[in-house]
């Protein structure tokens, strides 16, 4: 009996009675941790396979997506090259195109008549931009931080560069040009250090160099030619002084032109003018635009200088003056092919118009007729049926025949010159940007809807485009614009 107390005794021990055993309890404790940390593992394992084929589905559908939209732009120009050689589509018709796995549809849907091509630019900011059209291309300048050159395809709204030259020059000027066969904006600066000529083509400023210009002022005219190789730049001082720069190595010679003309390089690089000196003073009347053409229609290049009170012309008969008298103030000038040539409308002191044009031996004054009575003012553009020009501050296109107008832009500033590569356009600057008219001279156009369905590996895009056609076949121009994508 005592011994069992005892036994008894040992195995109570005070502070212990009723609790688990530290060694146990540590166990328990580690495969609680090993466990809530497989679970863990295992969830975060399933999390990071989900994200894996989230990934890998979404990295495939990007592609597939670009592989469509790759194989649907270049089905889209194969339909345009049929467009342009054969005409508009046959409403209803279907037209089926299969490049790198995709099959492109295209179903036209609808036709409308539409007015002449247009587009706005943007360059953001306050500033106006010099706006130089050059071939394909348009370039936009700003003075905003620094010099800055926006550059866009002539064919559509598409901003393909933004450069900027560094340089903070007070005045700037610019014309069309080429730099090893590229289209590009030469553009004369006036800086603190000095006067400088800028290359500017898609790719960025590719060339600058130091010119001696002298009389450069904001009423000079530029005119640039290729002279079998050489570029050359020639830069008036608004009459007949000029200077002639070699763009390539800055080189430059000063040049003097007779009365009513002023220094100037044909597209086909022949200058003209002799060298004269900078110190030359003359009487001569400003000069604000060069024309070229063959105006008389005599198989030749000819050139027409126009100023606030004289019109000249140089064909291969000698050089010739359109004003019918010492008071007329020149207020509408420019050519229609294939009608009136070189024309000119004058008014004189008593508020009297009178019209003269180019003929074989010289102006003579003439009764116009049709659209031509109308009140144009400033340079005016012509052919086949239709002219464009400025009437009461807006671009205006007629009928020649008279009886139909349309207003297709206003603002003001106008900058005419070819950026598509087609007939002339025109552009309205003003604070941030720009308007342009595309083409105007080749008349009303018609819209095709053009509904699209692209399919690979069992999955369908849906777009529609809007295609722009003007003119006849085989020389139709067509432009395309995306409205939108559908359902995928």
């Amino acid at each position: 009996m005592k011994e069992s107390k005892q036994r008894i005794v040992r195995a109570y021990r005070p502070g212990t009675h009723g609790r688990t055993d530290p060694a146990r309890r540590a166990r328990g404790a580690a495969i609680f941790i090993a466990v809530a940390a497989a679970l863990i593992v295992m969830l975060a394992v399933g999390i990071l396979f989900a994200l894996m084929d989230r990934m890998i589905s979404g990295q495939l559908q990007r592609e597939r997506d670009a592989q469509i939209a790759l194989s649907e732009a270049s089905a889209l120009e194969a339909l345009v090259l049929k467009v342009e050689r054969e005409g508009l589509l046959e409403t209803g018709s279907s037209h089926s195109y299969e490049l790198a796995g995709v099959t492109t549809v295209f179903t036209a849907s609808g036709n409308e008549q539409v007015g002449p091509r247009t587009a706005g630019y943007s360059t953001g900011g306050d500033a106006v931009p010099l706006v130089v059209p050059a071939g394909r291309l348009l370039f936009a300048v700003t003075p905003e931080n620094g010099l800055t050159v926006y550059v866009y395809r002539g064919t559509g709204s598409e901003r393909i560069g933004v450069f900027r030259a560094g340089l903070a020059p007070s005045l700037v000027m610019g014309c069309a040009g080429t730099w090893n066969g590229a289209d590009a904006a030469l553009l004369v600066l006036d800086t603190v250090d000095g006067r400088k000529v800028a290359v500017v083509t898609g790719e960025g400023f590719v060339h600058t160099t130091e010119a001696s210009i002298e009389g450069f002022n904001p009423s000079s005219v530029l005119s640039f030619g290729d002279a079998g190789g050489t570029p050359l730049l020639v830069v008036s001082n608004g009459a007949n002084l000029g200077t002639v720069v070699d763009v390539g190595t800055g080189s430059s010679l000063k040049l003097i032109s007779p009365f009513g003309t002023c220094p100037l390089v044909t597209p086909s690089g022949d200058v003209y003018g002799s060298p004269g000196s900078p110190n030359s003073f003359t009487l001569a009347p400003p000069v604000r635009e060069v024309l070229f053409g063959d105006f008389n229609r005599d198989g030749r290049d000819d050139i027409a200088w126009a100023g606030p009170r004289s019109l000249y012309t140089l064909t291969s008969s000698g050089l010739h003056s359109a004003s019918p008298s010492p008071d007329a103030a020149l207020a509408a000038w420019g050519s229609i092919e294939g009608s009136l040539g070189l024309g000119a409308k004058w008014t004189l002191s008593g508020g009297e118009s009178i019209w003269t044009r180019l003929n074989h031996d010289g102006f003579g004054v003439f009764q116009p007729t049709g659209s031509l009575v109308d009140p144009w003012t400033g340079r005016f553009f012509g052919r086949g049926t239709l002219m464009t020009g400025v009437m009461s501050d807006s671009v205006m296109m007629a009928s020649l025949s008279g009886g139909r107008r349309l207003s297709v832009l206003t603002g003001g500033g106008y900058v005419w010159g070819d950026a598509d590569g087609g007939d002339v356009d025109v552009f309205s600057p003003g604070e941030g940007g720009f308007d342009a008219v595309f083409n105007p001279l080749a008349g009303d156009g018609t819209a095709q809807i053009i509904e699209t369905a692209s399919t690979s590996r069992n999955v369908t895009s849906l777009s529609t485009y809007r295609m722009l056609v003007y003119g006849a076949p085989p020389s139709c121009r067509v432009f395309t614009e995306r409205e939108g994508p559908g359902d995928r």
